[in-house]
């Protein structure tokens, strides 16, 4: 039998009882019994694995007498090297005796108790049937009801079982005891043995006397040196203050000439003392045995021995309580029912904690196999699509998908807004020594890129996101212009305070150059612009900069392409041809965002898959379940994949085609950004012409033009400008920057709206026929492709049965302390 769990050590002290107490005492005899069929009751459970039960264990060298000292105290012959387990009850009824093979299995269930035969009334009968029973033991593979019936092979297929045999003895001469007879140690093999077994019976004896509860009969032969028997030794390794051995001193009328008074010293706990003292006994010799002497007449003789024999009679009456057999019963007796009592509220406490313990352990394995594994299946695919849809359709976790996909979007939109035509209103000669402001017109309709200004970005995913501030960011708002329209002045101005920032605002246009910014102007009376000195610091070059560049495009450039477009147009006029051509370029460019967008998007709903599969799948079965799912999800992502790179080509193609019935706001924005080329349009180096409502005479001038019913704006006076020969090249840019606007704005809605659609929210669609499909689950197959998925890995499988078979004889033990009152 293996060790079970281990409780603390306990001293079994009966020094202090009352000599009255024993068979003698009807009261404390039926307390003591019903104690003893309490803890019998339980080991039949098989909870000794779990639980630390009290017992007395026999221990001995081979030949030390244990078996003589076994068939005294229960009053029958035993074959030896019978490692039985004998429960002894006393009882008015007639004597009987039971025999029960006790099967303990390898894998940690209830023991299988095996009924060997009919109950035996007769004490002759119990030898045989014992010795058959040893051969049922010995051959677990075989028939026990043929060995009961006498079949005797001549070979066993073990040497030494931790099965055991049980004898249940009652009578009315009968002591209340239960105790195992354990092998003899072996000292050494004979020729034809197995050195094996010297190691086997060590370990099944220290199984035993190694738990605190189990009270060692250490049976020691007064004929060898004491300190040659191992088992004293064994025992003192387990038990070194002898809190819980009771020490047998067997056949004292072998001792040597001269040495009995090293014995004695034993008995008067002089030396190797025990807490529970020494005993001596003397059992009848083998001789006597054979001409059938009666139990009763041995102990008679026994007696005789120690009242006649020295130096035995010259004990002092405290010491001679410790010789002979009666006297040992009646000790164990109440020892084991001391324990028992002791123990018994422990063992409650144990028992409730073991099985709070098993019942975690179980909970705490993937769950097992279901009786119905279709429905199991289905039951784990609903929760798996509810939870998938949840989070496609978004949920508020920070590693929500959409949360994921957000940075992404944001990165999107500022890469479609980069591709702007970087447009300016001079010739490539002189554009050098000027520098363009921002758009500052479109910082109340747009906010500015995460890392230059500090408005929200609105992502296409439903989420508004707060973009982190950066220094130097020339998007300001003049509130007090007309319709949103700042002045130049107020423009111009704003980028000259912002010279010397680090970084420059992308909000739409070029940069203003980085350094030599301080003396840009040479007057500010009268709204003039004074130009660029040519010996400030180091200027950058119109349209660049330093952390971004980008393509500049100069006024006398587009008017050359514009010229060389030109086919049959009446003069003054130019094709439509050249702005297309400026368009196709930039949207050339959303490709590559557009795609880099989707593969992110792709990616972190790939990973999220991964995740969900492995949470509701991850632990069923031997892993076939969850590897089926997560390639039919990536079947469904890659047909999403597939619409949505569709859907996204589709877009392009339609942009390249530029067309918009946003008139209103097309031609208001083509009016801004002319008026803004316009303004800052330097001819033969002079300065522009630039006014505000500040200006002299500006204000007279619009409120006299006002009474000839003619309203006008500050800026619109640079519409009264001479003619530029640019001018057809200023509204062409002026056309391809506002289709720009438009487009952008369309095109960073749709890419995003078209991947969500179908690589997102799409991903619900179908899904429940994706995945029956997939597993076959309408097949005639079903239930065994399910339960094949379902099918628990071998160490889990395994470890299930041990934590439910362990449960089953915890609670059948937790029934039997309920219903015994003891």
């Amino acid at each position: 039998m293996s060790s079970s769990q281990a409780s603390p050590s306990s001293s079994f002290a009966f020094s202090d009882l009352d000599d009255g107490i024993g068979l003698s005492s009807p009261a404390t005899a039926q307390h003591r019994r019903a104690l003893l069929d309490l803890i019998n009751c339980l080991r039949n459970t098989g909870i000794q694995k779990d639980i630390d039960l009290p017992m007395i264990a026999v221990i001995g060298s081979q030949s030390a007498g244990k078996s003589s000292l076994i068939e005294s105290i229960s009053g029958i012959t035993l074959p030896r090297s019978s490692g039985t387990c004998t429960r002894l009850t006393h009882a008015d009824a007639p004597w009987t005796c039971a025999v029960n093979l006790h099967f303990i299995s390898d894998d940690g269930g209830k023991p299988r108790i095996v009924p060997f035969g009919d109950i035996i009334t007769a004490k002759p009968d119990v030898e045989e049937r014992i010795r058959r029973a040893q051969r049922a033991i010995l051959n677990p593979s075989k028939d026990t009801k043929r060995f009961l019936e006498g079949a005797d092979p001549a070979h066993n297929e073990i040497s030494f079982s931790k099965s055991y045999i049980s004898l249940e003895i009652s009578g009315p001469d009968v002591a209340d005891l239960s105790f195992v007879d354990l092998p003899g140690l072996i000292a050494s093999v004979g020729q034809g043995g197995n050195v094996e077994d010297i190691i086997l019976v060590r370990d099944l004896v220290m199984s035993y006397i190694e738990k605190p509860s189990c009270l060692i009969l250490l049976t020691v032969a007064c004929e060898t040196d004491f300190e040659n028997q191992g088992a004293h030794h064994l025992a003192k390794r387990f038990d070194p203050e002898g809190k819980r051995t009771v020490g047998v001193l067997t056949k004292p009328d072998r001792i040597p000439w001269g040495e009995e008074a090293s014995w004695v010293r034993l008995i008067r706990n002089e030396r190797e003392p025990l807490v529970n003292n020494w005993f001596c006994v003397k059992q009848p010799s083998s001789h006597t045995l054979s001409l059938g002497i009666k139990w009763g007449e041995a102990r008679h003789q026994e007696e005789e021995f120690f009242n006649r024999t020295q130096p035995w009679r010259s004990l002092d009456p405290l010491h001679k309580a410790f010789l002979g057999t009666g006297n040992l019963t009646e000790r164990l007796s109440l020892i084991l029912a001391e324990l028992i009592a002791k123990r018994l509220p422990e063992i409650q406490a144990e028992l409730y904690n073991t099985i709070q313990q098993t019942e975690r352990e179980l909970s705490q394995l993937p769950q097992g196999p279901s009786d119905n594994p279709v429905g199991e299946m289905l039951r784990a695919l609903d929760d798996f699509k509810k939870e998938f849809l949840e989070r496609v359709e978004g949920t508020p976790e920070e590693d929500g998908i959409l949360q994921c996909v957000r940075p992404h979007a944001a990165t999107f939109r500022r890469q479609i807004r980069a591709t702007a035509p970087n447009f300016v209103p001079w010739e490539f000669g002189v554009a050098n020594r000027y520098t363009l402001p921002a758009f500052t017109f479109l910082s109340n309709e747009e906010e500015c890129d995460i890392e230059d200004g500090d408005g929200p970005i609105s992502d296409h995913f439903g989420v508004q996101q707060s973009s982190p501030k950066r220094t130097g960011t020339s998007c300001s708002t003049d509130e007090a212009s007309p319709e949103g329209f700042p002045e130049i002045f107020s423009a111009v101005k704003t980028s000259v305070s912002q010279a010397n920032s680090r970084d420059r605002t992308d909000c739409e246009v070029a940069p203003v150059a980085p350094s030599g910014m301080a003396s840009i102007w040479a007057t500010v009376s009268a709204g003039t612009l004074g130009p660029l000195p040519l010996d400030s610091a180091p200027s950058t070059r119109v349209g660049t900069s330093p952390s971004r560049p980008r393509d500049i495009i100069h006024v006398d450039e587009v008017m050359r392409r514009a010229e060389i477009s030109r086919t049959r147009e009446l003069p003054g006029h130019y094709p439509f041809v050249v702005q297309k051509a400026y368009i196709t370029e930039f949207v050339k460019k959303w490709r590559e965002p557009a795609i880099t967008l989707f593969d992110a998007v792709n990616e972190i709903t790939r990973k999220d898959v991964e995740k969900l599969v492995h949470k509701h799948f991850g632990r069923m079965g031997r892993g076939s379940a969850k590897q089926s799912i997560l390639m039919i999800m990536f079947d469904h992502l890659d047909a999403a994949a597939v619409r949505s790179k569709d859907k996204i080509e589709w877009l392009l193609q339609l942009e390249s085609s530029p067309a918009t019935v946003n008139t209103h706001y097309y031609l208001n924005y083509k009016s801004k950004f002319l008026i803004f080329y316009k303004g800052f349009r330097h001819k033969d180096g002079s300065t522009p012409k630039v006014w505000s409502r500040s200006q002299k005479g500006v204000k007279e001038a619009i409120m006299a033009l006002s009474q000839l019913d003619i309203h006008i704006k500050p800026e619109d006076f640079s519409k009264l400008l001479p003619s530029d020969p640019m001018e057809p090249a200023l509204n062409i840019m002026a056309s391809v920057r506002a289709y720009f606007q438009i487009a952008y704005k369309r095109f960073v809605d749709e890419i995003p709206n078209a991947i969500d659609y179908e690589a997102v929210r799409g991903l619900g669609r179908g899904l429940d026929q994706a995945l029956r499909d997939g597993l076959q689950l309408m097949d005639a197959d079903a239930y065994e492709r399910c339960a094949s998925m379902l099918q628990e890995p071998p160490l889990i499988a395994r470890r299930r049965q041990e934590l439910n078979r362990r449960l089953e004889r915890l609670k059948g033990a937790r029934v039997d302390l309920m219903c015994v009152s003891v």
